[in-house]
């Protein structure tokens, strides 16, 4: 067959029918296109609620060869629930994240799931409140022992609605598949997690706290192993999975959550204050809120953290490079900054049987607060510390003001001690 000049070419079916090709005779066919996007059964249609409408069609990521050897093999071996989807009209990219050792070092790669395009349509978001890391130290007090569980694949456990896989789409290797279980990314998915799990364990508050996937199990050594078996058993109830290499049983300390929390109190956990150490001089103002992020998370151990970090809040937010602006002044609070939280003191649980203390100050940027107790043997235990700057009008306070303004801001901050109990100001 001969084809005429371009105008003449032709595309489409008439193209195929020149060629002497049955258009009725491909494997895909009209009929097969319906047959593929066909509705599923009325039984799965009320759970369709949770989309409002189909994502958009996102193009794959470019991976390095030797990226795509190995998420090659996470796609076709890993155990987590994958489903081969034969047409989907949603599509997302794939990405990737380092997995770590407690000690920062990148032992694999971890395979996830690109949600923006997802999260626009949803039109029903778990709300659920996800408690404060704080929160989930209490409880602590006088206790020899504690655990630590972590669920296995955690968000993966829980199955996506059938009529909704195909929305969780991504395209491999010219294979599209499809996720059964919730992925990473998803909104308020770690809300449902905390629901769930929260719900299993209710009545279990006393020995037991838990953060979305990381449940803490504490308690002395007479009832630990019930309190074990118990928890164990709720979560055999719901058909939760642990990730056994991931679990730690009975240590007199734990790390969680970037804390080493024992019955005596909380410390910052050693990995993160050597990340800290570790941090090279800021260049640019992105690098400068990073480090300010990892300093901010221990902000609690460290008294007058805000005080030091002035000169680095002021180039959070600058464009380009910072060398020109890097004076000795913020290299002084860097430094600092890494001194204070290498010799970071330890938090004490709250004893209501001792004395408590407020000391408040006004240093030149700012208000602070510390809540301590005297222990028997006349040891003083810190509870808290707080600092913030001073904003917009307390910048022209008088002295005196701001001496008031702190004892203020420390009441506040403190309110959950102080409230119904003397102290000593």
């Amino acid at each position: 067959m001969e084809l005429g000049p371009a105008s003449d070419l032709l595309l489409g079916r008439d193209h195929l029918a020149a060629l002497g090709i049955s258009v009725s005779k491909l494997p895909f066919t009209a009929a097969a296109a319906t047959a593929a996007t066909a509705p599923l059964p009325e039984e799965d249609e009320a759970d369709c609620a949770v989309f409002g409408s189909t994502p958009e069609c996102i193009a794959t990521r470019c991976f390095g060869y030797w990226m795509r050897k190995l998420l090659h093999t996470r796609t076709h071996t890993r155990t987590s629930p994958l489903a081969p989807f034969v047409t989907s009209q949603a599509v997302s990219p794939l990405t990737y994240a380092h997995k770590k050792l407690p000690d920062g070092r990148k032992i694999d790669i971890r395979t996830c799931f690109d949600a923006r395009g997802v999260n626009v349509i949803l039109v029903v978001v778990d709300k659920h409140p996800l408690p404060l890391i704080k929160e989930t130290q209490t409880g602590f007090k006088c206790k020899r022992f504690v655990s630590a569980l972590d669920l296995k694949w955690s968000f993966h456990q829980f199955i996506v609605a059938l009529c909704d896989r195909s929305k969780l789409s991504f395209t491999w290797e010219g294979v599209q598949y499809c996720f059964n279980g919730c992925r990473f990314g998803l909104t308020s998915v770690s809300h449902h997690v905390q629901r769930v799990s929260q719900g299993a364990l209710h009545d279990l508050y006393y020995c037991c706290r838990v953060f979305i996937d990381d449940i803490t199990i504490f308690s002395d050594i007479l009832e630990h192993v019930e309190d074990i078996r118990a928890v164990l058993s709720r979560l055999n109830d719901i058909n939760l999975k642990l990730r056994t290499d991931k679990c730690h049983f009975v240590y007199p300390a734990i790390r969680s959550l970037g804390f080493l929390l024992s019955g005596v109190g909380t410390l910052p956990n050693d990995v993160k204050v050597q990340e800290l150490l570790a941090f090279p001089t800021p260049t640019t103002g992105t690098q400068v809120s990073s480090f300010l992020g990892i300093v901010n998370f221990f902000w609690d151990h460290t008294p007058g953290v805000a005080h030091i970090s002035a000169p680095l809040e002021a180039l959070r937010n600058m464009k380009g490079s910072l060398l020109e602006r890097w004076t000795p002044w913020c290299e002084a609070a860097f430094q600092r900054l890494k001194d204070c939280r290498a010799q970071a003191p330890r938090l004490h649980h709250y004893d209501d049987k001792l004395p408590l203390f407020l000391a408040c100050d006004t240093p030149n940027v700012g208000v602070g607060a510390v809540l301590f107790q005297r222990s028997e043997t006349e040891d003083f235990w810190l509870l808290a510390s707080f600092l913030s700057t001073l904003k917009g009008g307390q910048r022209n306070c008088s002295a005196t003001q701001r001496e008031l303004l702190a004892v203020i801001y420390g009441m506040r901050k403190c309110h959950d001690i102080l409230w119904g109990r003397p102290f000593t100001l």
